[in-house]
């Protein structure tokens, strides 16, 4: 099977093919990202380093979690970078700017990437452990907003 996670119609394809196959899931490994590259956007117009690093991850296990539930004991790692400790303040993220030209830093844009890693219970949206966990749940919120409207849905 292949996934390219510039892809949000290759992830649901990849998705879809996995589930179809009626396996368990009891591990699921988030560990594919890009750094610091020149600006491009993926096949969904976002932002090619916030697209690999965190839209097309958040939309897999989106896809996958209910398998990964029902195939308990089941786990989700998430390997990141603590980069995300780099990004400038207080701003934040600049939700309006993801995918603007103009205002596009290579590593700015990596370390928005790296800003949420979901160490989470199932069923709740943010992090304990992130720094700013009002943050947290915007981009959250912010993700699933994005898939939803890119995907059509």
């Amino acid at each position: 099977m292949t996934l390219d996670l510039m892809s949000l119609a290759s992830v649901d394809a990849f998705a879809s093919a996995f589930l179809a196959r009626g396996l368990p899931l009891h591990g699921l490994v988030l560990n594919a990202g890009i750094m610091a590259t020149p600006f491009a956007l993926s096949a969904d117009g976002i932002e090619s380093q916030f697209a690999t690093n965190h839209v097309a991850h958040f939309h897999l296990t989106q896809r996958l979690l209910d398998r990964i539930v029902e195939s308990a004991p089941s786990r989700i790692v998430v390997v990141s970078s603590d980069l995300h400790s780099s990004a400038p303040k207080p701003e934040g993220i600049r939700f309006d700017k993801i995918s603007d030209q103009a205002t596009y830093k290579p590593f700015a844009a990596y370390y928005r990437g790296q800003y949420f890693v979901p160490i989470a219970k199932l069923g709740e949206p943010n992090s304990k452990l992130a720094s700013d966990a009002a943050l947290a749940k915007k981009l959250w919120e912010f993700t699933d907003k994005l898939v939803q409207e890119k995907r059509g849905k």
